[in-house]
């Protein structure tokens, strides 16, 4: 009877082992398949927050960094080219003044044939002619530093030269006047005389030498309050501290409204709005300091009325002033064309601003989308993990809870089995002849491979007998079979043909074509992940 008892402990010492065992191992696998997902989920999330930080900085820096980059690009591009256009405009009205200055000079000297022609050039006739003989070339001296000054002794012609607005072509011509006079002197130094100026010319000849000195800056403080409307050229303080250019400055700049309104050009002292005293410019950047300035000194001409005089025929100075005149139209000509250059080349530049703005922009909406997307995929992401760690936790619990309660069944069995195996020591003792009791010893199981992979196989285990019973416990049976591998097994991805490519989001300068593909299955138990 007590061995019976014991073979009925021993089979469900041995079904309980193999049960829990089951469970483990069943139990560890869900375990290690749900901290897979946990992980999974975790690195998911961790994945999405980096894209949503990501997604954020991009965001930052097209707002705070790239478009306003094109945007103060833009500002200076166009105050550049307006600055730049509004130079050569200038220079082209000059030029254009002289051009129709010229047409006057020619009127004086008709000779053979109208020069005006020559240059495709339309001009008035005039009562005050050079006649086809000669007329007088006159130089004086400035007491002062003895230059030349150059002068045609004709009150219409001289006139029509102090309108020259151009420097470049106002030194031509005194050029050509000295050329001209030291030429006579050369080839006839006995045609040379003096000549008294009456006042009237030697004030002409003062106002050419003064003008000649300083053609571009007028020096005059003007009428403004404070001298605000001085647009002088006086680049350095009464202390001698040279001007730092107010485009350099951070309050006024030269492309500025502001800037144009009050002459803020290069490093001239000015006073915008008559603020200070009197004009002034900075002589530091950092920290910004100013000092007050003085006009540029008029230049002056102290002229005798003693000068000498040459003789020129009216074909040489209509033959000399026509070349000077060539020259001022191809400088119109060239001016024109730098014009249209200047043009071209600015509006290329914009439309490139543009373009680049317009594909920051699209690609700002479509971070902004992207970020939408991901905002809402990191709820779920998060969601997800929260899902596995609560599952996680739960496997984790079942199984610490199952092992207690397989541990205190089998200690409680092994108590038992104990107990009565004492029992049946005690019982052999008052035998009168001595009995022997073996029972039945086994080894460890032997697993064979699992019939399938997944989805629900039949795994077979052996053992041996280790020592055979003798009057003891039967042995139990050597073969059993169970269920292994019980997982679903893995489907992959699938996907379908791609679609055709979109146009691109920019016609140059960088865009986007985007094509798409649909899924056709979705990865299930550990299949491949969609590409």
């Amino acid at each position: 009877l007590l061995t019976d008892m014991m073979e009925t402990s021993f089979t469900n010492y041995e079904l309980e082992t193999v049960r829990c065992e089951d469970f483990e191992r069943q139990q560890r696998k869900l375990m290690r398949t749900s901290q897979l997902d946990l992980d999974a989920a975790t690195a998911q999330a961790a994945a999405d927050r980096g894209a949503e930080l990501k997604a954020q900085q991009q965001i930052t820096t097209i707002n705070e960094q790239t478009l306003p980059s094109l945007e103060e690009q833009d500002t200076l591009q166009k105050g550049k080219c307006k600055a730049d256009h509004d130079a050569l405009t200038a220079q082209q009205t000059l030029v254009e003044s002289d051009v129709a200055t010229m047409i006057l000079i020619f009127s004086f000297f008709q000779c053979s044939a109208t020069p005006t022609a020559l240059l495709g050039l339309r001009g008035g006739g005039n009562s005050s002619i050079v006649s086809s003989g000669r007329t007088s070339v006159v130089q004086c001296s400035c007491v002062d530093d003895g230059q030349p000054v150059m002068q045609i002794r004709h009150a219409g012609v001289q006139e029509a030269l102090l309108k020259l607005k151009s420097a470049a072509t106002r030194r031509a011509v005194q050029e050509y006047l000295r050329e001209t006079f030291a030429q006579s002197e050369r080839r006839d130094p006995t045609q040379i005389r003096k000549v008294l100026l009456a006042e009237a010319e030697v004030a002409l000849t003062r106002r050419v030498a003064v003008e000649e000195a300083n053609p571009v800056c007028d020096e005059n403080m003007g009428t403004g309050i404070n001298g605000s409307s001085y647009r002088g050229c006086q680049q350095v303080t009464t202390s001698g501290k040279p001007c730092q250019k107010w485009s350099d400055m951070g309050d006024i700049g030269l492309n500025t409204q502001a800037g144009n309104e009050f002459g803020l050009e290069d490093a001239y002292c000015r006073n915008p709005n008559g603020q200070k005293d009197t004009i002034w410019c900075y002589t530091s950047v950092l920290p910004q300091q100013f000092e007050y300035c003085q006009p540029v000194e008029q230049p002056s001409c102290a002229v005798t009325g003693t000068c000498k005089s040459s003789e020129a025929t009216c074909t040489s100075m209509r033959d000399g002033f026509l070349t000077i005149a060539s020259g001022v139209v191809d400088k119109r000509d060239e001016l024109i064309e730098n014009i249209a250059n200047l043009e071209r080349a600015c509006s290329k530049a914009a439309t490139k601003i543009v373009e680049a703005t317009s594909t920051q922009t699209a690609r700002l909406q479509a971070t902004q989308g992207d970020l939408a997307a991901l905002t809402q995929a990191i709820v779920e992401s998060q969601a997800q993990q929260a899902r596995a760690s609560d599952a996680h936790s739960v496997l984790t619990r079942d199984y610490d809870t199952q092992v207690g309660k397989c541990t205190a069944s089998k200690d409680a069995l092994m108590f038992h089995i104990a107990g009565l195996k004492k029992i049946r020591g005690e019982l052999s003792k008052t035998s009168p002849t001595p009995i022997s009791i073996v029972d039945c010893s086994v080894s460890d199981w032997t697993d064979e491979a699992c019939s399938a992979p997944c989805g629900g196989g039949t795994q077979e285990r052996t053992r041996t007998i280790v020592s055979h019973p003798v009057n003891g416990t039967k042995c139990p049976p050597l073969k059993m079979e169970r269920k292994c591998n019980i997982q679903e097994c893995p489907v992959d991805c699938e996907v379908g043909i791609w679609t055709e490519w979109t146009e691109c989001t920019a016609e140059c300068g960088g865009g986007v074509q985007t094509r798409t593909r649909p899924k056709t299955q979705e990865p299930e138990f550990d299949g491949t992940p969609c590409p």
